[in-house]
């Protein structure tokens, strides 16, 4: 694997990261390769682009095509882009998708349209409803957001905690505050406000986090269940100058992040696995086409908690820069 790594950051120039390429390549496959549709929530940000490398690796090994895509901004209506983008991939017959659902029930009829075409689709990250979905590859977020307030339970005596959400409707964050929230709620220490969305947007967050403070002045502890919500709490708490004071946790690793951990703005951070679940995807697509593998239904690629203690530690250092291996 580590040979591979190497090879691949040598090809990782002859391959697009950006949407715009990645389209233009879409149209331009040859007829012998399997053709892919990777579709995520955005394609901007680190944890997708980590996705993307997975994918890239994994199609570079097995010599199949594939494109990434993704809406612009994760949008309380974006659902409506990311059905449109599977029903082009439906449209262009690709032999697989990959989708990850920026709302599990509004993306179900789409999904249910895929597999009515008999073109394999695999969630990542986040899924949909029902049976609909050859394997689901992603993050027990049930089991991270208990482990998120099992953190939290350790690190402080009690108080008010507050949920900042990116989304209300993705099944990723419904199931991560529904297993922070059965978990802390068993304490009577603490009393849990009611979670609220941020709309994946950092300025937002930050808005809405100091609102939430001016109201809430006692507020001990904020659970933000993906990177752009812990960004924009971050950035709240550090004008407002209550940096150690309020415990955050937060999610996934992009610098921004570990620069708050470093200076203790956000005191842990729950990182996922996005590389493996790229990697996955694809390997699982080809096998079940080429080879007559079925996947497993579930595949939880985990998740670790880190500290500014654990920060440097080897297994940590691979999951924030999986290229680096």
């Amino acid at each position: 694997m580590k040979k591979i790594l190497l090879i691949f950051l040598t090809v990782l120039m002859l391959f697009s990261c950006k949407k715009e390429e990645s389209s233009e390549n879409s149209q331009s496959q040859t007829s012998d390769r399997l053709l892919f549709a990777v579709i995520a929530m955005t394609f901007k940000n680190d944890y997708w682009q980590k996705v993307n490398y997975g994918c890239n690796l994994a199609s570079f090994e097995l010599g199949v095509d594939y494109y990434f895509d993704g809406m612009e901004a994760h949008t309380s209506d974006a659902y409506i882009e990311q059905i449109a983008l599977v029903q082009r991939a439906i449209d262009m017959n690709v032999d697989g998708i990959m989708l990850s659902a920026i709302d599990k029930a509004k993306l179900t009829p789409i999904a249910e349209a895929a597999k009515n075409a008999k073109i394999p689709l695999i969630t990542f990250d986040s899924g949909v409803e029902g049976d609909v979905a050859l394997s689901s590859i992603a993050t027990d977020n049930i089991n991270a957001g208990a482990m998120a307030a099992s953190q939290m339970k350790q690190a402080i005596s009690g108080g008010t905690v507050a949920v900042i959400a990116n989304d209300l409707t993705s099944q990723t964050t419904t199931e991560r505050v529904q297993g922070f929230m059965n978990s802390l709620s068993e304490d009577k220490r603490f009393l849990l406000l009611d979670a609220i969305s941020c709309n994946g947007q950092i300025s937002e967050a930050e808005v809405k986090f100091k609102k939430l403070y001016e109201a809430n002045p006692e507020l001990r502890a904020v659970f933000c269940t993906n990177s752009e919500s812990a960004i924009g709490v971050a950035n709240a708490i550090q004008s407002l100058n209550k940096a150690g004071e309020i415990y955050v946790i937060g999610f996934d690793s992009p610098p921004e992040e570990i620069n708050f951990l470093e200076q203790n703005v956000i005191q842990g951070l729950i990182i996922q696995n996005p590389f493996l679940m790229g990697y996955n995807g694809i390997s699982s697509l080809y096998n079940y086409i080429v080879n007559n593998v079925t996947p497993p239904k579930i595949i939880d690629t985990g998740v670790i908690f880190v500290t500014r203690d654990n920060l440097n530690d080897p297994n940590v250092i691979e999951a924030i820069y999986p290229l680096k291996k």
